[in-house]
């Protein structure tokens, strides 16, 4: 199983907010485990983007010291591996943890200590993405963000993506950014298409993604279909959290099989697994439930996420290997 579109602070367990709440004295709004559920998982009263981001406030806030960010890794990807993930890249931004004082630098750092520890010697991988962000920090804490991912890339970091609103979403704003990102020839993913429409998508394919994160409103041009399908980008798509924030009103329209059927590289991935209250698993028995997912669509998206995968390509080699002799165990049995 991998996951390739997977926000650290959305997925973050009561368990793990008491434990980082613990470390810098944060005070919580309650430390029932069950009450601070409701914090941090998604209650279904407001299917919109702006009420499902509330639920990464408390996540954040427990995140601001160098042993915060490092414990609450370390948590997530020994969880993962737990629970029988082959692979994992797990995004997040920087610039959002900084509140008391850290550079981004020392956050991404903490990060990558604890990407290490919660690693072990298993056989589960996992790399970061580093996020810059729209309308949120400033243009020097972005770029710092891209410098960050140019010093760590391939220590423990292997991408830079680009989050928050799309509304407004123009070429201008971020080009000296992602000419940057070019110059330094860095892996680029970018949300783009969940809330925003074909123009966003575009806009995000002219900055240089090689991914697109969600891309629900691709369905709404054959055109775009097609220039996606001809570059190979591929979009990392998240059924249950796509539906939470109303980016697809009714699960019967979702276009993962026609993206399927048009070649393009789709695969399926959690977002935020707390927020979100899933798993791989539960993505894909969703999909089949309200989408007619078939078993050999499921492989199709599981080859496809090692294809579109940041993992250097002998991983991938490593990580095709082990799917096929997975799905041929599972059609033994």
């Amino acid at each position: 199983m991998i996951d390739l579109h997977l926000h650290l602070d959305g997925s973050l367990t009561p368990e793990d907010i008491v434990t980082l709440a613990d470390i810098d004295g944060v005070e919580l709004p309650t430390r029932d485990l069950k009450e601070l559920k409701k914090y941090l998982t998604f209650g279904g009263e407001e299917r919109t983007l702006t009420h499902y981001l509330t639920y990464f406030d408390l996540p954040i806030s427990v995140m601001q010291s160098k042993e915060t960010v490092s414990k609450a890794v370390e948590l997530l990807v020994t969880r993962l591996a737990r629970q029988g993930m082959l692979y994992a890249e797990i995004r997040f931004a920087p610039l959002l943890h900084t509140k008391k004082g850290l550079t981004i630098e020392e956050v991404t750092e903490s990060a990558i200590e604890g990407l290490k520890r919660g690693i072990g010697e298993g056989k589960f991988a996992s790399q970061l993405i580093l996020c810059c962000m729209r309308k949120v920090g400033t243009f020097e804490q972005n770029i710092e963000t891209v410098e960050c991912v140019k010093k760590y890339l391939g220590k423990g970091v292997c991408a830079v993506d680009l989050a928050g609103d799309e509304v407004d979403f123009k070429y201008e704003d971020y080009k000296e950014i992602f000419d940057k990102v070019k110059s330094y020839g860095l892996p680029c993913t970018i949300h783009a298409g969940e809330r925003g429409g074909v123009d966003e998508i575009e806009t995000a394919i002219k900055l240089g993604a090689e991914r697109i994160g969600h891309g629900v409103h691709i369905v709404d041009s054959d055109e775009l279909i097609d220039k996606i399908e001809r570059l190979g980008i591929g979009v990392e798509m998240c059924p249950t959290s796509n539906f939470q924030t109303g980016a697809i009103g009714d699960m019967k329209d979702y276009p993962i099989r026609k993206y399927i059927e048009k070649g393009i590289h789709v695969s399926v991935n959690t977002d935020s697994t707390v927020v979100s209250d899933t798993s791989i698993m539960k993505e894909f028995d969703f999909l089949k439930r309200e989408c007619g997912l078939t078993i050999e669509d499921k492989v199709k998206c599981f080859l496809n996420a090692v294809r579109i995968s940041f993992a250097p390509d002998v991983f991938k080699d490593v990580l095709r290997a082990r799917i096929i002799a997975g799905l041929a165990r599972i059609s033994e049995n």
